[in-house]
Order: C-alpha cells, then structure tokens, then sequence
C-alpha cells in the first residue's frame, strides 16, 4: 500500500509534464520530467521508461535529439524482452525519427526489427506501413530492386488482409512517414 502511494506521489509530476508538453510549454514539461526522474527507485521499471519516452519526443522538440535518442534507446531494451507489442512500435517510431534526422542505415535496422516484430501489434496496416517506411529507407541507400520488393510485397500483403480492413489501390495511399 505505502509503496503504491509513494509511486503514485511520484507520477502525478509525469502527468503535468504530459500537460505541459500537450500545451507545448516543453521547457516546463522537462522540469516536470527531471522531478519524476530524480527517484527512479520509487517508479515500476515501466513507468520510468514510459516517463523517458515522453522526456525522449519532448527533448526532440526542443531540438537536443542526442539526448532524445539516449532516452529512446534504453526504453527500446527493456520493452524488447517485456513487453514485445510495445517494443515494436517503438523500434518503428525510433526508426521514423532516424529517417527523418537522415539517419538511413540506422533507420532501416529499427525499421526491420519493427517489421519482424509487426504480427505481434495487433494494428492493421502496420506491417504495410512498416514496409513503406523501409522502402524509403532502402531508396535512400540506393538499393531500388529491394525497395521495389517490400512494396510490391506491401500492397500484396495488405490485400491480402481481412475484407473490413480498407485496402490499398495504388502505391500512392501508403503512409511514408518522410
């Protein structure tokens, strides 16, 4: 009960920082993030790592990805053995983030662990969505044969997919995250 408590105590400045970052007072929202951080050992392992993420997209918005990336990295192991569905959507957001910071080669290897991990998320569209992304990254790198592979093998594997699920008519309805 009293351990329940203490780690309740130290979330509730997490969820100002969420406030603060949702009204874009970023600098606000990391003060608010340090106080959460400043006792790791009063948090489940979870909540720390999830307190990181949002300090890791709120660190990019400030411009600091070193930093950003750091905090990323540490939440992508522990959620790699925990939790896998979690871990997969994180490996694709930190390969997003790498493409967009022009990062290709570390962009494609989270991109394919998301895509190894992606019948474990339980969203449709991800796996094509993954697919897209390592296209780009793969044209990026100049590989246009296997870029041109994953899709073809996209827009198969989405029309292959369950009737309630919208299908894909053209390559130019995948979401790229460019």
């Amino acid at each position: 009960q009293e351990r329940s408590t203490v780690r309740l105590l130290h979330l509730v400045p997490g969820v100002q920082a969420a406030m603060r970052w949702v009204e874009r007072d970023l600098d606000s929202a990391m003060v608010s993030f340090a106080r959460v951080l400043s006792d790791p050992q009063a948090l489940e392992p979870a909540d720390e790592h999830y307190v990181r993420l949002w300090r890791a997209i709120t660190l990019l918005g400030l411009g600091k990805p070193q930093s950003a990336f750091r905090d990323l990295l540490l939440a992508l192991d522990f959620f790699r053995h925990l939790y896998p569905p979690a871990h997969a959507l994180l490996a694709f957001n930190v390969g997003a983030t790498l493409l967009h910071a022009g990062d290709w080669e570390g962009a494609e290897s989270c991109i394919r662990i998301a895509l190894a991990e992606s019948g474990r998320v339980g969203m449709p569209g991800f796996e094509t969505m993954c697919r897209s992304n390592l296209a780009y990254c793969l044209i990026k790198n100049g590989r246009v044969d296997e870029a041109t592979g994953e899709i073809d093998m996209g827009l198969a594997r989405d029309r292959g997919g369950p009737a309630s699920v919208p299908r894909l008519r053209s390559l130019g309805e995948i979401g790229v995250c460019w």
